[in-house]
């Protein structure tokens, strides 16, 4: 049933933005910091190991999509998620999602990785695995 509330979000959420540049993972990085606490620019840098710039660049596409917002503080910008925005907490539920399947499943689809028939056929001799799956195969895998 989550698979299906999931899978609904997802497809909610590509008609309305773009998914594909919101959800890389230096982004999903740095949305996991944001759910923990209220961050500048340059100290979400410092704890991802990557330019005030990149990060810069991702707030942008945030804002962009309406899941930050900026406010001042003193002369700094803190970047704080957007409360009033719905979609973050079915964001926050894959994010933490995904993370729950890297800790249990050895073997784990990332399910943005296209799933040509010669994997499903490997991945389809797990049964655990082939549930997680099957809502995203295209119908090609079945031939």
């Amino acid at each position: 049933m989550k698979n299906k509330q999931n899978q609904k979000f997802i497809e909610k959420f590509i008609n309305k933005k773009h998914l594909s540049e919101v959800f890389t993972k230096k982004n999903i990085e740095i949305l996991r910091l944001l759910f923990e606490e209220n961050l500048h620019i340059r100290d979400i840098a410092n704890r991802l190991g990557i330019s005030p710039g990149k990060v810069h660049n991702s707030i942008k596409i945030f804002k962009k999509n309406n899941l930050v917002i900026e406010t001042k503080e003193k002369n700094k910008k803190i970047i704080s998620l957007n409360k009033n925005n719905t979609s973050l907490n079915e964001i926050n539920n894959l994010i933490n999602e995904k993370e729950g399947l890297k800790e249990t499943d050895s073997e784990h689809i990332n399910i943005f990785d296209a799933i040509s028939p010669l994997d499903f056929r490997y991945y389809a001799r797990n049964e655990k695995i082939f549930q997680k799956i099957q809502p995203y195969l295209s119908e090609t895998a079945f031939i």
